[in-house]
This record gives structure tokens, sequence and C-alpha cells, in this order.
């Protein structure tokens, strides 16, 4: 895993919104109405921060592949690539409110535009210029779905313990390595035993995963080994086991290719 440039970096964000997402089934808006208790609203009911994905639909280009991440402190941030018209993606940030009695967010874009969206149970609908679902024979095609979670896995820091069937053990002045997989906005974080290192992640069905490309800080490393051989699990995996708060990244059937400790993070 290399350093990117601040040109690599776009990538990385094209990257991120073309990441598909295995989707659950949609439900219409009886179906989530029905869920929803008698004066409980998809904002007070709903676990409706994270990030969503979709291609919709586009005039001129095959769809336009959106990621949308909402962050429970009312701010988010949009993706959105032009499939067959652009090789830069379009990325706005910024804060949305609720209307519509707790149902639908409006993003406030930095041009002055606003974009409505109704919210449902891991899924979104993206609205007309009226606030309206739009009915049309695409209209399947305007609904962002919502990533798969997995709290025994996201929200935790997980330090190496074990690497290539090795166990870890810190030189003095050895950074320590961890991991967090942050499922707000599907970011993996931490430290590689030298550097900070960030990506984008998707959890699939049946523990396995996607990892995009990722960005590291650039000091030196005197402990180049560890960092170097965690670098390249992150490149292999592409599954995971938690049990009896133990982390294991693997690849297809084989012995653990990292083994990882659940440490509760201080205040």
């Amino acid at each position: 895993m290399l350093p990117l440039s601040p040109k690599s970096c776009l990538s990385l964000l094209v990257i991120l919104s073309l990441m598909t997402s295995c989707k659950e089934s949609s439900k219409s808006d009886t179906e989530t109405a029905t869920e929803l208790s008698s004066g409980d609203t998809s904002e007070n009911a709903l676990d409706w921060n994270g990030q969503y994905k979709g291609v919709l639909p586009c005039d001129d280009c095959s769809g336009i592949a959106t990621t949308l991440t909402l962050r429970s402190d009312g701010d988010f941030r949009r993706v959105e690539f032009y499939k067959d018209k652009s090789q830069q993606a379009i990325v706005e940030r910024g804060s949305f409110s609720w209307v519509d009695a707790g149902s639908v967010i409006i993003l406030a874009l930095e041009d002055g535009r606003t974009q409505g969206y109704k919210v449902g149970e891991n899924q979104l609908w993206h609205l007309d210029e009226n606030l309206q679902q739009i009915s049309d024979s695409l209209a399947d095609q305007y609904i962002l779905y919502k990533n798969r979670m997995d709290l025994a896995l996201e929200n935790k820091k997980w330090v190496l313990k074990e690497l290539m069937g090795q166990p870890i053990e810190l030189q003095e002045g050895q950074k320590e390595a961890y991991l967090i997989f942050n499922s707000e906005n599907a970011m993996v974080s931490g430290n590689n035993g030298c550097n900070q290192i960030s990506m984008g992640y998707e959890l699939l069905e049946g523990n396995r995963f996607k990892l995009a490309p990722g960005i590291t800080t650039l000091m030196a490393c005197p402990y180049e080994n560890i960092s170097d051989q965690l670098n390249e699990v992150l490149d292999r995996a592409d599954n995971y086991t938690v049990s009896n708060d133990e982390l294991h990244l693997n690849k297809a059937r084989m012995a653990p290719l990292a083994k990882f400790k659940f440490v509760p993070e201080t205040p």
C-alpha cells in the first residue's frame, strides 16, 4: 500500500463512489410507515446516520454513482461521479435539516441549491424539486441504499496482536498498530505501527468486505516489517471473523492473516 498524492486522493473519492453495496430488499412507503409507531418519525425512530449508495439516472450519461454520508451531528458529504462523462468526482459538504414532520431531509449545497431525500428504513428516496417522490418508469432507480453494518466489528478500537502467524511484541518507541471501522462514514482509520492510515470500506454478506486504496502519512518507519506486512494484509484480506473480543482478518478460508484484540478507548 503506497502513500497517495493529492491527485490520487481524488481518484480515491471516485473509487469510493463506485464501490457498490449489497442491497437489502426495498420497501414501499406504506411498509416503512407501518413500521413506525404512532408519534415516531424517521428522524427519531430510525438509525438513519451512515453512508448510502446508488446509481441515479442521468440524461446524458450512463448513470450518476452517488455516495451520501449523513452524520448524526447534521453534517453530510455527497460524492457524485457522472459515468462515461467526467473523470472527476463532485464532492460536496454541508449541513442538512429535517422537514415534513421528520421524514425528509434537505441538503444545503454550497452553491445555494438544495436537494431533498425521503428517509426510510435503510434507504433514501431522491426527491424532485417539489420534495415529491419521482414516480415515472425509473422510480426504483432513485433510491440510495444504506451500507451494511456490523456493530460487532464497527466503532471499536482493534489493536494488532498477531501478524502473519507471529505475535506482536512492541519495541521501545514503537507505535501501537490498530484499526477502527467507523460505521458513520464507512472509513477505516488507525495506525500501521508507524503511519496513520485511512481508507474506505464496504461490508458484504458472509462477513466479507472490500477496502478502497488507502492514504497514509509519510513518516520514516524504523519498524517497517510490521507496517509493510499490515499494509499487505489490508490489501489481501477479503473477510473477517469476530469472536470473544478478537478480530481476525482473513483471505478466503486460509489461516488468519492478522489477529486484533478489542481495547476500549479511554475518554
